[in-house]
């Protein structure tokens, strides 16, 4: 499988990502709207890129006025506090179902079924 193209940058660049984790407003869990949330916002300007991540309850960045549209709230910090990896859906980008089967056997990563 080819993966996306590497773009290098100029030597000494900086560069920041910031993974947004998406909870429904009503229990905080992880619910799936990456791909709900990348449509409402593609046409807004915002700074800086808004990207799918590996699952669908994940972005690099977003818009909190978006993200109440459709009634979820954004956090991010880690792992959240009571996810199941099992239960996480991945989000519909080649490299994201590359990553997922490459590392389904990692004794660290339970992919899920």
């Amino acid at each position: 499988m080819n993966l996306e193209t590497f773009n290098p940058s100029k030597p000494f660049t900086f560069g920041i990502e910031l993974e947004i984790q998406i909870v429904n407003t009503h229990d905080y869990d992880l619910t799936k709207a990456a791909s709900d949330l990348m449509r409402l916002v593609k046409d807004q300007k915002v700074p800086g890129d808004i990207k799918l991540e590996i699952t669908e309850s994940m972005i690099e960045l977003a818009t909190v006025t978006a993200a109440e549209k459709l009634n979820i709230g954004l956090c991010g910090g880690g792992t959240h506090a009571f996810q199941q990896w099992s239960d996480r859906q991945i989000s519909d980008e080649p490299r994201f179902h590359y990553i997922s089967e490459l590392y389904a056997s990692s004794p660290f990563v339970q992919a899920p079924a």
